[in-house]
This record gives structure tokens, C-alpha cells and sequence, in this order.
């Protein structure tokens, strides 16, 4: 998504008329709003003392209705995954380097981010982007495990619990963002 918010952000800068200077200022606020947070949740996802203290913001999470028992409940089911995956990762299972970009193959990278936000002259700017690129696209890469059986290998035994698990949670935390009071 990073690209595609650098594109904008370009085409913001070169091509806009003067005369919709209101629309560019409200896309430009949108962006730098975007930037802002994306950052700040890349430093979060990618700090290691947030995923060592997750168990303890578990248990001291005080509840205060509805969508707040909804979010306690997957981060209990993300906390559990991690326990049971401690050297997982969402990509573990995808052979981006057999892939040019000229293929026509949406890669896992591309469709497994996060938007800063659903709403907006920059989502819809976005949105149209992302489906653009998508739709010249014939194939969208999925997670596999290749088994060589012969003699000199031993066939792993690793399947895709993990990916079976975990992106049925994003969908769910999706939904959550979602439903943000």
C-alpha cells in the first residue's frame, strides 16, 4: 500500500488544477493524516516489547460493552496463534521471488496491508488504484507447501495451520476497524 500512497501523493503534487484547491487540500490532510498514522502503527507492529507485554494487556483489558468484549476476544484468539506459531510469519508460506512483476500475479504483499482509512477523497483515490493494478492482474498468489519426495530429501511435515488460522483473524480484526465507535 506504501506505493500506492506514494503515487498519490505524486499525482497530488503534479497534476491537480488550481482551481480544486479545496478537493487537493482535503487529499493532502488525508494523506499526511495516513503517513502519520501508518508510522506510528509500523513502529508498534514491528516493536518487539508491545508482542512481549500482549499477554499482560490481555488480562488488564477492562471491558466497557460490546465492541470492546469483541475486540478483547481476538486479541485472545491472536495471542493464541503466536503462542502456538512463535516463528510464523503471514508470508512464511508464499515464493515471492518465483514472481516478476510482470506476470499478471497479484502478490501476497500486495493484497495483505493495511489502509489508513475506509472513507475519503484519498480511500476512494485508493481504492480505484488498487482495483486498477488488480484487474490486469490473472492469478492471485495464494500459500502452498511444496513436498519433494525421492530419497535424498525428507518430506517436511509443515502444512498451512498457520495461515488457516490467522487470516480468518485478520478478516475479523477487519471487521472490528470497521465497527469503530
Amino acid at each position: 500500500m506504501a506505493y500506492h500512497y506514494q503515487c498519490i501523493g505524486e499525482w497530488f503534487s503534479e497534476e491537480w488544477e488550481q482551481d480544486e484547491i479545496e478537493q487537493q487540500n482535503t487529499m493532502w490532510t488525508e494523506l499526511n493524516k495516513a503517513s502519520h498514522y501508518g508510522n506510528i502503527i509500523f513502529r508498534k507492529i514491528y516493536n518487539l516489547y508491545h508482542l512481549n507485554y500482549f499477554k499482560h494487556r490481555i488480562d488488564s483489558f477492562a471491558l466497557s460493552g460490546t465492541f470492546a468484549q469483541e475486540c478483547l476476544k481476538t486479541a485472545i484468539r491472536f495471542f493464541a496463534v503466536m503462542q502456538d506459531y512463535p516463528n510464523s510469519n503471514i508470508f512464511q508460506n508464499t515464493l515471492n521471488e518465483q514472481f516478476d512483476q510482470e506476470d499478471g500475479i497479484i502478490r501476497a504483499e500486495q493484497y495483505i496491508s493495511f489502509i489508513a482509512d475506509n472513507e475519503g477523497v484519498l480511500y476512494e483515490n485508493i481504492e480505484r488504484a488498487v482495483n486498477d493494478e488488480f484487474n490486469e492482474c490473472c492469478e492471485m498468489q495464494q500459500p502452498a507447501v511444496f513436498r519433494i519426495y525421492d530419497k535424498e530429501n525428507n518430506p517436511s511435515q509443515a502444512g498451512l495451520d498457520f495461515e488457516y488460522r490467522i487470516f480468518p483473524l485478520i478478516n475479523d480484526l477487519c471487521t472490528l476497524l470497521n465497527q469503530i465507535p
